[in-house]
């Protein structure tokens, strides 16, 4: 490529005698000047030897014909960048903060995913289907690839999540963002990466909860001095060593926008999956109806998954009927619903039974598992 000249995608004449070249590359015909003067005298082509000359001195390149196409398309996506990044420019030249961050947010994406364009769309998914029923014959349940639940009985019924959309309902109270931080944890003591972005809850309470669940010990006891010197020491001590293990964290993204710039990033980083706290709180451009900003909130999450090609898990408040708040068009969009209703009536008692419910599951099982929630420890476990 050393000496191209970019007239030489433009100019008529440089094109027209590149296509000469390649014509003989493709009949396996040597390159050399006096074959090019023969082919381009044939074609009618008038031109000045100095010219053709300099062009058959580059023809070298075509013995090499996948690096020259790696490098132009290299060039193209440059310029593709430089074009997304003076766009940017020009949204947030005299936006707001929050419309800024709402650019720079969809600008990242945009500059992240300029290479998805260049997808392979000639596999046939017969090919894929039967590489996965091989695997699927081979490797059991708990080995496949995907963010694995933390309850082994959860698995078996839903399997591990890969690129689905997955609403988790409950009543306030019930122990949702509970269980989602459970789900990054204990996925991380496995060397799965999960993503948290919390829309709701602070990041103090966020640490105390995970305080609880990593070591094992009650928070509450710890921050209101009423427990013994050697658990604030096995606390830190358990929190040190989790620091060790993936995850990743945002508690600055607002909109879908800037959680999936974020996301992105996380994906690179080997996250197999998101989880929002919580769907209510996403802020959202559409119309005042509250209908309308669900509706396209419901869209947006389901183009999200689409986009990032991992699991999206999303939590939502149930209604008092126990049904998901706009659940009609959460239903239609969601890959997994999944419930979690309190089976007892006492919310204060230290270990509760719930009622994990997956109520819509497009590629698989659906049904009802029990599991005990542990208010000390903020963990979930097996009905044995």
């Amino acid at each position: 490529m050393a000496g191209m000249d970019e007239n030489w995608f433009t100019d008529h004449e440089y094109s027209r005698l590149w296509k000469v070249i390649v014509d003989l590359y493709q009949q396996d015909k040597d390159i050399f000047l006096q074959a090019v003067m023969i082919r381009a005298d044939l074609l009618g082509l008038a031109i000045h030897a100095d010219r053709l000359e300099k062009i058959v001195d580059q023809a070298s390149v075509m013995a090499d014909w996948t690096e020259s196409i790696e490098q132009i398309k290299s060039a193209y996506l440059l310029r593709q960048a430089e074009g997304v990044l003076t766009l940017c420019g020009a949204m947030i030249k005299d936006a707001n903060e929050e419309t800024a961050r709402d650019a720079i947010a969809k600008v990242q994406s945009l500059v992240m995913g300029i290479d998805a364009q260049e997808q392979n769309n000639d596999i046939h998914p017969a090919d894929d289907a039967i590489e996965q029923v091989e695997k699927w014959r081979t490797t059991d349940i708990v080995d496949r690839d995907g963010m694995h639940w933390f309850i082994p009985s959860i698995d078996k019924v839903i399997g591990p999540l890969t690129d689905e959309l997955v609403y988790l309902n409950a009543l306030p109270s019930v122990g949702k963002t509970a269980f989602a931080l459970n789900m990054v944890c204990r996925s991380a003591y496995r060397s799965e990466r999960v993503s948290f972005v919390s829309l709701e809850s602070p990041r103090s309470k966020i640490a105390q909860r995970i305080t609880s669940i990593v070591s094992q010990h009650n928070a509450n006891a710890l921050k209101f001095k009423r427990a013994l010197d050697s658990k604030y020491d096995e606390a830190v001590k358990s929190l040190k060593a989790f620091k060790e293990y993936p995850s990743g964290w945002t508690f600055n993204a607002r909109t879908v926008e800037q959680i999936y710039a974020w996301a992105r990033t996380e994906k690179k980083s080997g996250s197999r999956a998101i989880v929002i706290d919580n769907m209510k709180h996403i802020k959202t451009h559409a119309a005042d109806s509250t209908v309308e900003q669900f509706r396209e909130l419901s869209l947006k999450l389901k183009e999200l998954r689409d986009m990032l090609g991992m699991a999206v898990v999303v939590l939502h408040h149930l209604n008092d009927d126990l049904k998901a708040s706009w659940s009609r068009d959460i239903e239609r969009d969601a890959d997994i619903i999944v419930n979690l209703i309190n089976a007892d009536d006492d919310l204060s008692a230290e270990v509760r039974k719930i009622r994990f419910i997956c109520a819509k599951n497009r590629d698989g099982n659906t049904g009802e598992i029990p599991i005990l929630f542990h208010k000390q420890t903020q963990t979930f476990t097996e009905v044995l």
